[in-house]
C-alpha cells in the first residue's frame, strides 16, 4: 500500500482525514453520475435503444417492456383501475385482480382485461380476459390490494366488502 504523506495531512486526525476522503468520493461520484446523465447519459441510452431495436426478438421484448415501466411510473397514469375478485385458476377459488382496462372478446361480449399478480412478488402474475358477470368488484383501493398481494395476505382487511 502506498502512504501519501505531507504536512498538512499529518497533523490530521486519522477520523477526520477519513471523513474527509469519505465526502469527497461521494460528491466526486454524485458529480459524475450528473455528467452521466444529462451530457452523455442520455446520449448512450439513445444509442444503445436504436442498436436493441435492430434485433427482431429484442425489439418486442425491450418495447413492451419500456412501456410498462413508463405506465407504472407515470404520475398522469393509473396502472390499475380497482381491485376485484375473479375466479382463478378454478372454479370456487378467488384471487385478487387489477382492472386495466375493458376489451371485447371474439364473440363480441365486454370484458375486463384482468392483471393478477403473483405473491409476493406482484411484478409476475397472470393477464385475464373476464366477462363483466363474472367479476366481483371490491371496496379495496390498489394500494390495499398490492399490499396484501406483498405480504402474502398477512396485512389484509377483516372483510372485503363488494364495493
Amino acid at each position: 500500500m502506498v502512504k501519501i504523506t505531507s504536512q498538512y495531512w499529518d497533523h490530521v486526525h486519522p477520523i477526520l482525514a477519513w471523513g474527509i476522503s469519505l465526502v469527497l468520493f461521494i460528491l466526486l461520484i454524485y458529480g459524475l453520475g450528473l455528467f452521466a446523465t444529462h451530457i452523455i447519459g442520455r446520449r448512450l441510452i439513445a444509442f444503445g435503444e436504436k442498436i436493441i431495436m435492430w434485433v427482431p426478438f429484442l425489439k418486442t421484448v425491450y418495447g413492451v417492456s419500456k412501456q410498462v415501466v413508463n405506465a407504472f411510473i407515470d404520475p398522469n397514469r393509473v396502472a390499475f383501475k380497482s381491485v376485484v375478485l375473479v375466479e382463478f385458476p378454478q372454479p370456487g377459488i378467488r384471487v385478487i385482480g387489477f382492472i386495466t382496462g375493458k376489451i371485447e372478446d371474439a364473440k363480441g361480449k365486454n370484458c375486463y382485461k384482468v392483471f393478477v399478480p403473483t405473491s409476493p412478488n406482484p411484478t409476475s402474475g397472470f393477464f385475464l380476459i373476464v366477462r363483466f358477470d363474472e367479476i366481483q368488484h371490491t371496496n379495496l383501493s390498489v394500494e390495499d390490494g398490492m399490499k396484501m398481494i406483498v405480504s402474502g395476505g398477512l396485512v389484509a382487511p377483516s372483510k372485503i366488502q363488494e364495493g
